[in-house]
């Protein structure tokens, strides 16, 4: 198979949409997380929906490092490049 026969890569919306969902999780633990410790200084209702939320958005960091991966993988069998030894160690060994 030649280079020239590959198809450019082709956006995969469900991967967008779960992004741009997942960046509004983190946005919401980053705002929400000073609140944890607001447990008096707040009203309760208030407190309890803070950490509630805070809570309820933690998968979204996960899914990052998961998204990542597999665009990096996709690209990675896109370019049909061998996996080179060499280049991942030649840093260390070359070390004196």
């Amino acid at each position: 198979m030649s280079y020239a026969s590959l198809s450019p890569r082709q956006d995969i919306f469900y991967l967008h949409f779960l992004r741009c969902i997942a960046a509004i999780a983190v946005i919401a633990i980053h705002v929400l997380g000073p609140y944890r410790s607001m447990y008096d200084a707040i009203p309760y209702d208030a407190w309890f929906s803070a950490v509630a939320i805070n809570a309820l958005s933690r998968w979204a960091v996960p899914v990052f490092i998961m998204i990542s991966g597999a665009l990096l993988l996709t690209s990675a069998i896109e370019e049909l490049k061998p996996f080179d030894t060499l280049f991942i160690l030649e840093p260390d060994l070359c070390r004196h």
